[in-house]
């Protein structure tokens, strides 16, 4: 009898060993030393590029007899939020001087070097702010008031004229447009086409790339029904590089490719291969409109962008997602 309660309390000593390996106590003994387990350490934080989130921390250690319950371990750093690409990037204006009225005279670059706009107002402009975001409105379309600054010796000439690439990004919200109204042109006042625009050419159903002066028409044209999807973020990508005529000028809205369309337009002129940008040498820029004629549209033109670069579909769904959430100065 004597030798099997021996060896009932060798069992019961070898159990309770197991127990001291499984729930992290170290010296699990009567009177021994406390257990001194810790917790986990806390997961990694978010990639650079996107907002992170800091891991939970451990779980402490099981306290065993007389030890001590394990601590939490420490929570991961979130990464940075994203932003903008500059790649390429020529000219960038928020459009956020001003949460309304009529006051600012002057809307400015935010880019290297800036290349500040005069603002020149109409009754039917002026600034807003519309769930937080600020830019410029037009109550009627066709109507006047505009942003512009003259092409000559300026960053402009220097890096998009005879270019093969360039690319527009806007954020717009568009209640109506009559016909060839503009979300932005290089143009000669007293000269017929644009050297280099953004148009709606059949009312707020379409948009297209206007270079009239050196195709003869448009050169891009795309069917978008403007007036369904409020507040949108617009890039034209203009690569003369590609081999495929359809994808030298790309509309993206929100980051998503649109189908390009030669209907209804029967003018319709793709560009040529290697053809390069002439934004000509007295030509005005102009932002919301056409210099000396009423061609504004009916809604609001938050921010404004030229890059001297085709933006990739990955900077585009980038820059998309920045914009859609915050189109004014960060």
């Amino acid at each position: 009898m004597r030798s099997r309660a021996v060896a009932a309390v060798a069992v019961a000593v070898v159990g309770l060993a197991a127990c001291n390996s499984l729930w992290g106590v170290d010296d699990l003994q009567f009177g021994g030393s406390p257990g001194t387990s810790t917790g986990g350490s806390g997961g990694l934080g978010g990639s650079t590029g996107s907002a992170g989130f800091g891991g939970s921390g451990g779980n402490g250690g099981t306290a065993g007899g007389g030890g001590v319950v394990g601590g939490g371990g420490t929570g991961g750093h979130g990464g940075q939020p994203p932003v903008l690409t500059d790649r390429g990037l020529v000219v960038r204006y928020y459009l956020d001087e001003a949460a309304s009225g009529q006051a600012p005279t002057e809307i400015h670059d935010g880019a290297v070097n800036p290349l500040d706009l005069t603002l020149s107002y109409a009754p039917e402009l002026s600034f807003i702010e519309i769930a937080g975001n600020r830019g410029l409105q037009w109550t009627e379309a066709s109507a006047e008031g505009r942003a512009t600054v003259a092409v000559a010796g300026t960053k402009l000439l220097d890096t998009i004229h005879d270019s093969t690439m360039a690319t527009a990004e806007l954020v717009v919200a568009v209640e109506n447009s009559v016909y060839f109204d503009r979300f932005l042109s290089v143009h000669l006042s007293n000269q017929p086409g644009d050297h280099f625009g953004l148009a709606l050419p059949f009312g707020a159903t379409s948009i297209s790339f206007h270079p009239y002066a050196w195709t003869g028409d448009n050169a891009g044209e795309w069917t978008v029904a403007l007036t369904t999807l409020g507040r949108v973020v617009i890039h034209v990508v203009i690569d003369t590089t590609l081999s495929a005529e359809a994808d030298r000028t790309r509309l993206f809205v929100d980051g998503s490719a649109a189908a390009a369309t030669t209907a209804p337009s029967t003018t319709f002129v793709p560009l040529q291969a290697g053809a390069t940008i002439d934004l000509g040498t007295n030509t005005i820029f102009t932002v919301g409109n056409k210099p000396g004629t009423s061609r504004s549209i009916q809604g609001t033109i938050f921010y404004v962008a030229l890059y001297a670069a085709a933006l990739t579909g990955a900077e585009i769904d980038n820059n998309g997602k920045v914009l859609i959430a915050n189109d004014d100065h960060p």
